[in-house]
């Protein structure tokens, strides 16, 4: 062997060698990644059992049991400081692994991971006490609306049902101790958020237990528990009616009793305006609910254009057609019945959207005692170990034919049921399920109604009143989605009042009779209708201009493919991960 080729096999045994080191270091860092999720996941699962059994059917499966975590979240101030210990652990440790040596999507999970602790970080040091737990969708009441919807599987989940119950005083206790320590803070709260708790707490209240809906629908989830014995039935059922009559029923008027009577509260500064820091509050919950990072004003501008287009586009339409209202009320709806509506917006979804696995959905009545004039219908995701089964809750009396096509355009195909069919069939780690942005999965929705508009049809129409028709409703959600956000912008950021609204509003011709419901809906909801209005318009920013290069499917399946993360990452994965 002469002494240039020895020299050869020596360089080649190196290099070999440096590669199988580096392979390997790479190969432990995303091995030890991979158990650094598996412990986030714990961390975020044991907070909330009530949020992380919507999640998984078996949440043991994750490692995650009743007798480790909180039932419903614990909002004590203790509490409160240890969550924000934890929460900065985790950061350090993430920042510690370098993530060039971690495959593409933990590289990218790794991303949206840092953005949401950083996120609960300064949520928890800056306005640990700024979120109320009351009003209608406060955790006071959704607490007490999951577990009437709370799904049972086997023994086990009855069980844990009726252990859960038994932490409704502790829980409710608490609520009061932290909104409490609100007060202590310098957050008055609303009278109108004391007043709606109240109704919706004594909306579950009923003379006779036996007729009360925790009685009576966990009677009927009960029959669809297999392989239980009339004995066993007959037991839980005297179980639930134990616990409901002594202690829920008990715990919900002593909750009531205890807001409306030692609590302090405004009865003028209504919203969060009024609270320290409120405007820089307003603006973090933009980026953090919301997921932009427009700032109020740039936001307020992106309304007005909206609403402006819309109105244009909505007044030519009645100068090319002065019988354009005639024609509205006199439509009939090609498809009247939720699952064949649902059906005919699969097939257009399956046309110009990315596959997913087919699913079944089951259309259901929501209870009175759920009912919101707010929400007239809205879609329940399924456990990540059982989606194939999907449920959308309808309020028919809320809802009219005319409504229905848009509405689950929203709810179903192209809409969240189809955004969370689609995530879980692409999900890198389940710990995504607990880093979701709500501004992503409601503008994605809005951005899914105005689609399906497009394909809208009716059984007494010809094609060019048709096409009239889809551009009318398309332009009045849209003026009326915007109308409302404008109305959140001038009143929670701004600091307006009622009074001052209904001038405000007079511009955009809202009724000054309409005026004090969309108060009370922005006051009680801040931000909430900017996650569909400023949502959609992110939405819209990212979808490339239709020039023929991208395939519109291609465009909706790179905002799909990464999950419901902020805009603000959404775009920055898209412009790095794509290159």
């Amino acid at each position: 062997m002469n002494r240039f080729h020895f020299r050869k096999v020596i360089s080649t045994l190196v290099l070999c060698l440096v590669l199988c080191l580096f392979s390997g270091c790479k190969s432990s860092t995303q091995a030890g990644f991979g158990h650094f999720l598996d412990e986030c996941l714990k961390n975020y699962g044991q907070e909330n059992y009530l949020f992380t059994k919507s999640c998984f059917e078996d949440p043991s499966s994750q490692g995650i049991g009743l007798e480790q975590s909180s039932p419903f979240g614990n909002r004590s101030p203790v509490a409160i400081e240890e969550k924000a210990d934890k929460t900065q652990d985790m950061l350090t440790k993430l920042k510690t692994y370098d993530t060039t040596k971690l495959s593409i999507p933990q590289q990218q999970l790794a991303i949206i991971l840092k953005d949401k602790l950083q996120l609960d970080k300064e949520m928890l040091i800056k306005y640990p006490y700024h979120a109320t737990t009351l009003g209608k969708n406060g955790d006071a009441i959704s607490t007490i609306s999951s577990l009437i919807l709370y799904e049972f599987h086997n023994s086990k989940d009855v069980e844990e049902y009726l252990e859960l119950l038994d932490n409704i005083p502790e829980y409710y206790e608490e609520i009061y101790e932290y909104e409490k320590a609100r007060n202590d803070a310098g957050i008055l709260t609303s009278i109108t958020l004391i007043q709606d708790t109240s109704e919706a707490l004594n909306s579950f209240l009923t003379d006779n237990v036996e007729e009360n809906i925790l009685v009576q629908s966990f009677a009927e989830r009960l029959e669809e528990v297999p392989d239980l014995t009339k004995e066993d039935k007959t037991d839980y059922l005297g179980r639930n009616e134990l616990a409901v009559r002594e202690t829920v029923l008990p715990a919900i008027r002593h909750l009531d009793s205890t807001l409306t009577s030692k609590l302090q509260y405004s009865m003028e500064q209504d919203s969060i305006s009024s609270y320290p820091a409120g405007s820089a509050y307003y603006e973090f919950l933009l980026k953090s609910d919301v997921g932009t990072r427009l700032s109020p004003e740039e936001c307020r501008t992106a309304l007005q254009e909206l609403y402006q287009q819309a109105f244009e586009e909505r007044e030519q339409l009645y100068k090319n057609n002065p019988d354009l209202d005639s024609e509205y009320y006199s439509a009939f709806p090609a498809y009247t019945e939720p699952e064949d509506i649902m059906e005919d917006q699969r097939q257009n979804t399956l046309v110009y959207f990315p596959k997913t696995d087919s699913v079944t959905c089951t259309f259901r009545e929501i209870p009175d005692v759920l009912s919101d004039p707010d929400h007239t219908a809205y879609y329940i995701k399924p456990a990540l170990d059982e989606s194939s089964d999907n449920t959308i809750f309808i309020n028919s009396l809320l809802t009219g034919e005319e409504e229905l096509y848009g509405i689950l355009a929203h709810e179903g195909y192209p809409g969240h049921l189809y955004q969370t069919n689609y995530f879980y069939n692409n999900l890198y780690h389940p710990l995504q399920l607990y880093l979701t942005n709500s501004g992503y999965e409601e503008g994605w929705a809005t951005y899914a109604e105005m689609f399906q508009y497009d394909f809208l049809s009716f059984s007494n129409k010809e094609e060019e009143i048709t096409k009239q028709l889809r551009t009318l409703y398309k332009d009045q959600a849209l003026m009326k989605l915007c109308i409302t956000s404008l109305a959140d912008l001038y009143v929670n950021y701004d600091g307006h009042t009622q009074e001052d609204l209904v001038k405000y509003l007079d511009q955009y011709n809202v009724p000054a009779e309409n005026v004090e419901s969309v108060y009370h809906y922005v006051i009680t909801n801040p931000v909430d209708s900017l996650k569909y209005s400023i949502g959609y318009h992110e939405f819209l920013e990212l979808v490339p201009p239709d020039s023929g290069k991208t395939p519109i499917q291609e465009s909706h399946e790179s905002l799909l493919r990464y999950g419901p993360c902020p805009f603000y990452i959404l775009s920055s994965l898209i412009g790095f991960f794509q290159q």
